[in-house]
């Protein structure tokens, strides 16, 4: 364990169980790959994590935080309290949580699992996972799932959303709850639901789907102030 009181502090490790606490932040760790399990919680932002360990945790408490995971990690998670992260992720299975939103993932194709929870919107996806996964609280996301994404999904429920999926995704869908979002599918199965209209579409998918079109003003008033409270 490292117990960094003032921050700008540094550390490599290589032990089974690693733990690196900085206050202050600006704190910078990396675990290499034989290490089971690698955390940084960092309070005050600005901290660095690259992490080869079996399990990797990045809590950043305000903000601006780097995580990367490169290469065979099982579990990489980032947990953003004050939103701004970044996360370049390689691992089995990641999970970004970005509390205050504008956080950015890149998932590279040997993930099996990548998710991205936005719950202030304007965050930002590109998944190149077996599944990839973006739930989008307030609005304004973007998610690209490129060639080697199987399942590709954006809920997206503050509206005004963007997805695009490559013609080798086999399955591409887009809910979308506030509208205004936009869907350009080129997946071998294109699905999108749009609830609160305004939503915009562009696919060469010979089974292409397109729901909720059109809904009342009710539902839209329903999903708006739901919307407010999340």
């Amino acid at each position: 364990m490292q117990d960094c009181t003032w921050g700008d502090c540094n550390a490599i490790s290589n032990a089974e169980t690693f733990n690196q606490l900085c206050p202050w932040g600006n704190c910078e760790v990396t675990c290499l790959g034989s290490a089971k399990q690698c955390n940084q919680s960092c309070v005050h932002g600005g901290c660095n994590s690259k992490c080869n360990a079996e399990k990797c945790r990045q809590d950043c408490g305000s903000g601006d935080c780097d995580l990367k995971c490169p290469s065979g990690p099982k579990e990489c998670i980032q947990d953003c309290k004050s939103g701004g992260c970044n996360a370049n992720s390689n691992a089995e299975t990641f999970n970004q949580f970005c509390i205050s939103g504008k956080c950015n993932v890149a998932c590279s194709g040997k993930a099996k699992q990548c998710n991205q929870t936005c719950v202030h919107g304007g965050c930002n996806s590109t998944c190149e996972a077996e599944k990839c996964r973006q739930d989008c609280l307030s609005g304004n996301c973007n998610l690209k799932c490129p060639s080697s994404a199987k399942e590709c999904i954006q809920d997206c429920s503050g509206g005004r959303c963007r997805m695009t999926c490559s013609s080798n995704v086999a399955k591409c869908e887009q809910d979308c709850f506030g509208g205004g979002c936009d869907l350009k599918c080129s997946a071998k199965e294109c699905k999108v639901s749009c609830f609160g209209g305004g939503c915009t579409s562009s696919d060469s998918s010979p089974s292409a789907v397109r729901t909720g079109f059109g809904i009342t003003s009710v539902l839209l008033s329903t999903f708006a102030t739901v919307g407010r409270f999340l």
